[in-house]
């Protein structure tokens, strides 16, 4: 988009939120919001609007400064210069900027040239030619910092490409978030995402919310480089189906639209914590691994899940889309979904030099049948409505109560990539060997880990684990013996805690040890 330039259909849909969240952490920042405090105030009294200076609510306006000029900086810098909000008043209850505050703020910086919006349309559908437009999707008020704002911040030293070293976003006050199920547009088909609904603060509630809190308060105690995490959020889905009960859904998503988890692999791997180089843990396969679980099957841990029969190794990515498009939409594809179709062009024309047809190389229904053939279990995929979010949400509790795990009796930092942790990499092996345990807790069956750092892939095996079926006698014992109990999920907790900690009491896993990968003379045994 060119400075000025009247923005597309497409510019205006794919804006991003101004959560109005962020605040002034340098110098420069400080000055800069209150220099425009100051202007939005002068302008004020010189109008009528005010007849005196802001006392109590200055602190509001200054926060609601800062946040929109964040955002503002952010779309700049990542996105298109774009940001939405709506301007309902209900919109911003609750929220630490009032209505009435935001209103009277992009008002002001309209009149005075720094900021131009664009109003809240209705996106329209048309069948037939000369037949009604049919309004289906509502869009809210879009906003653009003009080169104005853009040049003013760059005298103050603050620029688009380093507002992450000048703003930073608050940890989110709310990071239990429920929404409702996704639905299909009656007109075009497209995914509608579900709401967000209202919830009643239950006990249930607030402990899962607990949870996020702990979670997003320890890691705020690190520095992350080379990757922007400011808290988690947990989002359930599914909250109107009448059988739901905190058990769909349920994965952590880094807060705000840039993060590390939208970041490249390759590029996660180059993140520090602390000035500590990282390594990632991948659960392979997890979802298949879990729905096999559901049938008391254990997938093979010695095999690759996404070699099949008549593809070699170089299809591998692609049969890995199949797993993920089958479990997405609870069936067997018919058809590659258009953002994977469009990942295989723009990966093919990085690595070929010309983007490949996806549909052309790889047939879909061609893959179906030996998927099938090789995991007779997905014939009854379907057979079980929403099985996506259940999935979710047995994976989501394995990773949490890993990471809280972690925290708790190791004080090690963590971060989820759905299905994957991102720990110092010194930490890598106490990890694995963690979050395999929980993950057997939770599913009853081995997960495949892969120890993934900056120089290479490394099998958990190979680090000098022990295979978790060793335990698998008194794991079962001890499940029973909580069961005749009837002590529930916080037991699950405590019991993968006190196991570290007899791992610890028996010298199973050394604590003075650097935890570096060669370091096998005591090898955790889980």
């Amino acid at each position: 988009m060119t400075d000025n330039a009247k923005p597309t259909a497409s510019e205006l849909r794919n804006a991003t939120y101004a959560a109005l969240d962020s605040k002034a952490v340098s110098e420069d920042a400080r000055k800069l919001v209150d220099t425009l405090c100051e202007q939005i105030t002068a302008t004020e009294l010189r109008q009528g609007r005010r007849q005196r200076k802001r006392l109590k609510k200055a602190a509001q306006l200054r926060m609601a400064v800062a946040g929109f000029v964040a955002d503002l900086l952010r779309a700049h810098a990542y996105g298109n210069a774009l940001v939405y909000r709506q301007l309902r008043p209900g919109s911003f209850t609750g929220e630490a900027v009032s209505y009435r505050t935001f209103i009277t703020l992009y008002e002001l910086l309209t009149e005075i040239g720094l900021v131009e919006s664009w109003p809240g349309y209705n996106d329209t559908v048309q069948f037939d030619e000369g037949g009604p437009k049919l309004p289906y999707r509502g869009y809210a008020t879009r906003f653009r910092a003009t080169q104005r704002l853009l040049d003013f911040c760059a005298d103050h030293g603050v620029r688009p490409e380093t507002v992450h070293e000048h703003f930073v976003a608050a940890l989110p006050e709310k990071p239990l978030v429920l929404k409702g199920t996704s639905t299909r547009n009656q007109y075009t088909y497209e995914k509608v995402r579900g709401r967000v609904l209202r919830f009643e603060p239950t006990a249930e509630a607030e402990f899962l919310e607990a949870e996020v809190r702990e979670l997003n308060e320890f890691f705020d105690g690190f520095e992350l480089r080379g990757g922007t995490h400011r808290g988690f959020i947990r989002v359930f889905n599914n909250g109107d189906d009448p059988k739901f009960s905190w058990n769909k859904g349920g994965r952590l998503y880094s807060h705000g639209k840039v993060n590390y988890q939208t970041m490249k692999r390759s590029e996660r791997l180059r993140m520090t914590i602390n000035g500590e180089a990282v390594c990632e843990i991948d659960i392979r396969a997890s979802y298949l691994t879990i729905f096999h679980a559901w049938h008391d099957q254990q997938l093979d841990p010695m095999r690759d899940p996404y070699e099949l029969p008549g593809f070699g190794k170089e299809a591998r990515d692609v049969v890995k889309m199949w797993f993920v498009a089958a479990f997405g939409a609870d069936g067997h594809p018919e058809r590659w979904p258009r953002d994977f179709v469009k990942e295989y062009r723009e990966e093919t024309g990085r690595t070929l030099g010309k983007g490949r047809n996806l549909g052309r190389d790889y047939p879909i229904k061609s893959i179906t049948p030996q998927a099938l053939e090789t995991y007779p279990l997905l014939r009854d995929l379907g057979k079980r409505k929403h099985a996506w979010a259940e999935l979710m949400w047995q994976e989501s509790a394995a990773m949490i109560e890993t990471m809280l795990v972690l925290k708790r009796r190791h004080s090690i930092p963590s971060l989820s990539v759905h299905d994957s942790l991102i720990v110092p990499l010194s930490q890598g092996p106490l990890a694995a060997a963690t979050l395999r345990r929980v993950y057997h807790q939770i599913i009853q069956v081995e997960p495949k880990l892969v120890l993934k750092t900056a120089d290479g892939d490394e099998e958990v095996e190979h680090l000098g684990l022990e295979p978790v079926w060793i335990e698998c006698e008194r794991l079962d014992r001890e499940r029973a013996e909580r069961s005749l109990n009837g002590h529930g999920r916080q037991d699950r907790i405590a019991s993968a805690e006190a196991d570290d900690q007899d791992d610890f009491e028996d010298g199973v896993i050394d604590p003075q040890s650097d935890g570096q990968f060669g370091d096998t003379e005591d090898p955790a045994t889980w």
